[in-house]
């Protein structure tokens, strides 16, 4: 069995919601070769059948050998830049629309939900509601609206998501105002990793993890740059620990206490660097489809039958409590 727990759908009712021109900023056009496309506030965005048509999504998955996936938002969808009231019936309506796809197909697909981490309290309020639905990870960006997680107001999100066991997927997304350079595609192939490393850094760093010693993450794309520079970050806790650092122990330990990640690297030394800095129980076969940042390879690297099955489905599963 293969469950990919890394996978990315629009929400049944997305696409109605832009026609109808309800979604500020987001506009449905035709490109020059004739195909739909989506603009967020001018970001392109694909809007192929396999982001909104469910049996286009299945049968992606029967080619490629998937037999379950988790399926979180798009993160464009995240729209932290919008008015809580704006956006959190959204998320109720999109998490909902995410609960019923699931329920249609139980076998197929796993629901991992959204927040509106603009309002604390109403973030709280649906993570609570989720819980009750029987989700058990939630997707969250690795900012909200350029504000860091270790941020005092979000504490109760994180402490919500201890208390009640679920898993936050830390998700990037690069946005106006954040690093980024249109040249060679930097902004995903260089931004993406280091929004992912610098969300963990500042989680570790400012000893939230051990105020929330339950507390359990999910990096993607492999860690981003996390696996190769966290032993850097060793050195930072040791030669500079005051006023820099509150956590109470080297960083690289968090790794194998608190961070799960999938295998996302495209390249078997990676996965192996990885591998030895958070341990074989921890990396999960996790693709980003649809997009075409995706490795449908990682299975193929590893070297043992007891490996292939940790990270084909059993970490995976173990991680969100799936029998």
């Amino acid at each position: 069995m293969i469950f990919d727990i890394h996978a990315h759908v629009f929400p049944y009712s997305f696409l109605d919601s832009v026609r109808r021109e309800m979604l500020p900023g987001i506009k449905l056009c035709v490109n020059p070769n004739g195909k739909e496309v989506l603009t967020f506030d001018g970001y392109l965005h694909p809007c192929t059948p396999v982001f909104y048509d469910v049996q286009a999504q299945l049968a992606l998955m029967d080619q490629h050998g998937v037999d379950r996936k988790a399926i979180s938002l798009a993160p464009r969808l995240f729209l932290y830049h919008l008015p809580a009231e704006t956006v959190n019936p959204l998320c109720i309506r999109w998490n909902d629309d995410l609960l019923q796809q699931c329920s249609d197909y139980p076998q197929r697909f796993v629901p991992v939900g959204t927040l509106p981490m603009q309002d604390t309290a109403l973030a709280v309020k649906e993570l609570d509601r989720l819980h009750r639905s029987g989700v058990k990870m939630i997707q969250i960006g690795t900012t909200v609206d350029g504000r860091c997680l270790d941020e005092e107001r979000f504490f109760p999100i994180l402490e919500a998501a201890a208390r009640t066991g679920t898993v936050l997927l830390l998700h990037p997304l690069i946005t106006p105002g954040d690093w980024q350079t249109p040249r060679h595609d930097l902004s995903n192939v260089a931004g993406n990793p280091y929004q992912t490393m610098a969300a963990a850094g500042c989680l570790i760093g400012s000893g939230i993890l051990d105020r929330l010693p339950d507390l359990r993450i999910f990096l993607v794309h492999g860690g981003g740059a996390l696996p190769y520079q966290i032993h850097r970050m060793d050195h930072a806790f040791s030669v500079r620990p005051q006023g820099t650092f509150r956590c109470a122990k080297l960083p690289s330990e968090y790794l194998r206490t608190n961070f799960w990640f999938d295998g996302l690297t495209f390249d078997a030394d990676a996965t192996l660097l990885l591998r030895r800095v958070a341990g074989d129980d921890r990396v999960c076969y996790g693709t980003d489809a649809p997009y075409d940042m995706t490795d449908y390879d990682q299975l193929a690297r590893c070297e043992s039958d007891e490996l292939y099955r940790k990270i084909a489905n059993e970490n995976g599963l173990r991680l969100l409590g799936i029998q």
